[in-house]
């Protein structure tokens, strides 16, 4: 937009959808020469249909404050577009209404779905005469920040420290977490191994890794076969009933199937274990099934978007069989097709495609349409802030009813209470979750049968029988799952054996006597007086933090209750460290908090910010 291009620029493309394909029966010419353009002369590449201005994506906008109704409604774009095949191609078409708002208002797309044209409109009419919310938000941000450095007593200050692991402001980050900082600079395949040098010993000799190894196996026979016994004494203990066992041999074969480190032919939830009040066990077993606004459309006709070459095609169709084969999509009657999309994952230097994602697309097929979800809000950034405070010689109550008294922090670390962090990546988030058999014949799957000798390549049709990537359902169904799976391995509050036990609630709240802006706002106190161990949960990220010293580490305690009480699958290290460290690293040293914010993967640290 030009009203900010100055202090604020943003390509046009980041308020499109790429999931819109081109508008057909139009003509285009590019011109160097913009005056006869009308609305965003200035920054229009072209005009379509004579007269009607033509944006690329990777520019600016127009100026939306100097078009009438009309003009607005009459945008074209040069677009990147999942139907474009390449990267490097474009589609034709026209701004949408949603992606107007979403010009002027970066949340333009999701916030108002529901509305209707007329709404729309309206609202572009009246966010257009007040300036985006985005100045508003940095001005007040500005502000507000200088405000507090006003307001801040003379004693209290930031202490700046540099991300690094080496100097006199060396972080307290073990040898895991440094390896994990190194491999999140680097892209990860969806397959790739895990990295058994994280669990080596020092100076390990051949020996002890094949040893591990042998009590690895060993220990994963024995699970399976107490997990058989554990299963069936359930069932013939609850009745036997057919959909009961179904499920049950159906968890154990894909036990029998998984190793040490990974579920080979897939995982489920052991409905069993879990209560069968409000429906939970039914849930777990059978899945949830879809809100629906109306009957879901029906067709078979709807083709995969092409990758953008062979090869990245043969790995589309890989992802798929990997689902096949793990039991994820099964035969079937599917009455409606779900077409899918490749988005690039990993690339070499010289373009060739390493890795791919494999996307379903059932908003191209309508049903997206058809369906309703509720709502639900995920934690922030400030939320993982607050499961961690600064280093402390006694008890976190004992500090804020003392009225924050000042720390020696000269004295021995290792007797200093901490925070301890811990962080847990559920693999195959969507796919742990059944689909319910009434919404399975909506989601079929065009199973392609590879020929490499230039013959016709048969085609079948398979449905999904778990949660797929693509469903508008499927986030809220996934999420609700993990709460109430966590809500399980967290245990009674009231027990003070349970690291999650409290007491207490703590307010410590701006304007308050108390109020110490060094700590959360809201702290949940143990008998103890310690600080409450608590987690948020990102989906399938799951950050949690307890508090102790050296000498009697929380995080030892912590990890038997989470293993004694895990209901889901079997406990397990994570497959890999770069992934997980994704989103957010905190960290506690001496006064002060410390997080380190990942855009991707592929991404080196983006963003670091200090809290007093």
């Amino acid at each position: 937009m030009t009203v900010t291009a100055g202090s604020y620029p943003r390509y046009l493309q980041t308020a499109l959808d790429d999931t819109i394909g081109p508008t057909p029966g139009v003509h285009h010419r590019l011109e160097k020469d913009k005056k006869a353009n009308g609305l965003g002369k200035e920054v229009s590449i072209g005009v379509v249909n004579g007269n009607k201005p033509l944006f690329d994506g990777g520019g600016l906008g127009p100026d939306l404050t100097t078009g009438t109704t009309e003009e607005l409604h009459e945008l074209w774009v040069l677009a990147v577009s999942v139907f474009a095949g390449d990267k490097k191609n474009k589609v034709l078409r026209k701004i949408s209404r949603l992606e107007l708002l979403s010009i002027w208002d970066y949340a333009g797309k999701i916030w108002y779905k529901g509305m209707s044209k007329c709404e729309i409109d309206s609202l572009i009419k009246h966010r257009i005469m007040s300036p985006p919310s985005k100045i508003l938000t940095a001005v007040c941000f500005n502000t507000f920040q200088q405000l507090l450095q006003r307001m801040l007593p003379a004693t209290m200050h930031v202490i700046s420290t540099d991300p690094t692991t080496t100097g006199d402001n060396q972080q307290p980050l073990g040898p895991m977490e440094l390896k994990g900082i190194q491999r999140a600079k680097a892209a990860l395949a969806d397959d790739a191994g895990v990295e058994l040098s994280y669990w080596a010993l020092p100076n390990e000799t051949e020996q002890q890794t094949v040893a591990r190894h042998l009590l690895r196996v060993f220990a994963h026979i024995w699970w399976v076969y107490n997990l058989e016994r554990e299963a069936y004494a359930w069932l013939l203990a609850n009745g036997n009933h057919p959909k009961d066992r179904e499920g049950i041999e159906d968890c154990l074969r894909r036990a029998a199937g998984s190793d040490y480190w990974d579920w080979h032919r897939g995982s489920r939830l052991f409905f069993w274990r879990f209560p069968t009040e409000c429906g939970w066990q039914a849930d777990a077993r059978d899945g949830v099934e879809f809100w629906h606004l109306t009957d879901p459309p029906k067709g078979l006709h709807f083709q995969n978007i092409p990758a953008s070459c062979r090869e990245a095609e043969l790995q589309l169709r890989a992802k798929v069989f990997q689902l096949k084969f793990r039991w994820y999509l099964e035969e079937g009657s599917p009455d409606l097709v779900t077409p899918r999309f490749p988005v690039e994952k990993i690339a070499d230097k010289q373009g060739k495609v390493l890795d791919i994602r494999c996307v379903w697309d059932a908003k191209r097929n309508g049903l997206n349409d058809t369906l309703w979800c509720p709502s639900f809000s995920l934690p922030t950034t400030r939320c993982a802030e607050d499961l961690v405070v600064k280093w402390l010689s006694i008890p976190v109550g004992d500090y804020l009813r003392g009225g924050s008294p000042p720390q020696d922090y000269s004295l021995d670390q290792n007797l200093m209470r901490k925070s301890y962090q811990f962080d847990l990546d559920v693999a195959q988030q969507f796919n742990n979750y059944q689909m319910h058999k009434k919404e399975r014949h909506s989601h079929g799957v065009r199973f392609i049968s590879t020929r490499n000798d230039g013959s016709v390549e048969p085609q079948t049709f398979l449905q999904c029988s778990v949660l797929n990537f693509g469903c508008v359902c499927s986030p809220y169904v996934a999420t609700q799952g993990q709460e109430r799976i966590m809500e399980l391995c967290e245990g009674d509050p009231s027990d003070v054996a349970n690291p999650f036990q409290y007491s207490e609630c703590w307010l410590n709240l701006p304007g308050s006597l108390t109020y110490d802006p060094s700590m959360p706002r809201l702290i949940l106190l143990r008998t103890d007086g310690e600080m409450a161990t608590k987690r948020v949960t990102f989906v399938d990220d799951i950050h949690g933090a307890s508090r102790g010293t050296d000498e009697h580490p929380a995080r030892r305690h912590l990890a038997v209750w989470l293993i004694h009480r895990t209901l889901s699958r079997e406990p397990r290290p994570r497959s890999g460290i770069g992934a997980e460290l994704v989103g957010m690293s905190v960290w506690t040293q001496l006064s002060c908090v410390g997080y380190l914010v990942y855009g991707s993967i592929s991404q080196r640290p983006t963003g670091r910010e200090d809290v007093s």
